[in-house]
């Protein structure tokens, strides 16, 4: 009865009095919550694709040895072939650099050895290559996909520039990938080179970011105990549906889907 009361002779007459005050408070409060809930679907959203994004990167790998920073030494790829249980293994360059004005987005960049790399992830070329081998005669070449260069009127033997750091570096559309697999990756901003190529435009010569792995999964826990000891500091080694947890997708050297969680939280 106090609240009722305390309502009716003290809040009501306020509310009656200060009717613009009122109105104007009562949208400021729905127009925050609805920018907060409209933040939220967004980040969400964003970090399900990068979570889908890492799954269809990883293919058949179920372990990767991943770079916390710039990459590892190209050494301990040898190192990890040698390790006993491992029954494939491939290197990787992965970077997330934005296409050049003035198509403006970003593009999950691949850098993959083409001979190892068949053995962990399908690509579906629109037109046939022999062996792979056109891939590797042109440094400057790039596979991007079927749904960016329709979406931008791109095709085969066309010119993109993609924008790293302060670096621009200037790419031929070698061909095109059709929607399975990897490509499937960034909502089809997916884009694959040549391994060696991809250093040279990254700055990145004898490094490399990833190396995924097939092992026994009988004996996983012991692979990954030894793979412990082989591996560099500023690396970890995880199952892929871990890492796709944590995001381990970079784009200038910056981790994304941790600074997505805190945004989940409220944290930027």
């Amino acid at each position: 009865m106090t609240l009722f009361h305390l309502f009716r002779n003290i809040i009501l007459p306020h509310l009656r009095l200060n009717k613009g005050r009122t109105w104007l408070a009562a949208f400021g409060i729905a127009l925050g919550v609805g920018v907060f809930v409209s933040v939220q679907i967004a980040v969400h959203t964003a970090i399900e694709s990068f979570n889908a994004t890492v799954d269809h990167v990883s293919g058949k790998a179920n372990l990767q040895l991943v770079s916390f920073a710039r990459g590892f030494p190209e050494e301990t790829y040898l190192r990890v072939k040698k390790v006993a249980g491992v029954k494939a293994t491939t290197p990787l360059i992965q970077f997330i650099p934005k296409i050049d004005e003035p198509i403006g987005e970003p593009l999950y960049l691949l850098g993959i050895d083409v001979f190892s790399d068949r053995q962990f992830r399908d690509y579906a070329f629109r037109e046939a290559e022999e062996e792979g081998l056109n891939f590797l005669r042109d440094p400057k070449a790039i596979a991007i996909t079927e749904k960016l260069a329709h979406r931008h009127g791109l095709k085969k033997g066309d010119r993109i520039t993609l924008i790293a750091g302060s670096r621009k570096i200037d790419l031929t559309i070698w061909n095109l990938l059709k929607m399975e697999g990897p490509a499937k990756s960034l909502e089809g901003n997916f884009g694959v080179m040549d391994i060696a190529s991809a250093q040279e435009a990254l700055e990145k010569v004898g490094l490399i970011d990833r190396i995924d792995l097939i092992v026994e999964k009988s004996t996983s826990d012991r692979i990954e105990s030894e793979l412990k000891r082989v591996f560099p500091t500023g690396t970890r080694v995880r199952p892929p549906d871990t890492l796709s947890s944590i995001g381990w997708v970079w784009h200038g050297g910056i981790r994304l889907r941790p600074l997505l969680d805190r945004a989940c939280k409220g944290g930027i």
